[in-house]
């Protein structure tokens, strides 16, 4: 490992980052099951040594990945699960039935508008004729 006193903060070294939090890993444990220094993590997620292919290597199973995942969420083609989003489905999924259909036609109409989808004719329609009859 050849330290620098220049940062350079690549994509690699961020998403080496974003995984560990992701997991909940502190730097500590992280360098721990990497038999790695805290410092080594530190100087690879902040940019002070390259990211090399053996750091990927090591690193992205220690985080519930593979080197497939790492590279498709390099690319864009594929995105990692928020915190937000997985507190949410958690939280949806402990909510009763009744309550869940209230909350349906809130969750289709911001999935619509931000697909930028026209909201389906055939509901608003059936839900016309049901308030004019």
């Amino acid at each position: 490992m050849h330290r620098t006193k220049i940062k350079r903060i690549t994509p690699e070294a961020s998403l080496l980052k974003k995984l560990r939090e992701q997991r909940k890993l502190s730097m500590r444990e992280a360098g721990e099951a990497a038999g790695k220094s805290v410092a080594w993590i530190s100087h690879v997620e902040n940019g002070r040594v390259d990211v090399s292919i053996e750091h990927i290597r090591l690193l992205v199973p220690l985080y519930g990945q593979t080197e497939r995942t790492f590279k498709a969420y390099l690319k864009g083609s594929a995105f990692l699960e928020s915190p937000i989003r997985k507190e949410c489905l958690d939280a949806i999924q402990d909510l009763p039935d009744s309550l869940i259909e209230s909350l349906h036609p809130l969750i289709i109409s911001l999935s619509l508008l931000l697909n930028k989808q026209p909201a389906p004719t055939s509901k608003r329609k059936s839900q016309n004729e049901t308030i004019n009859s």
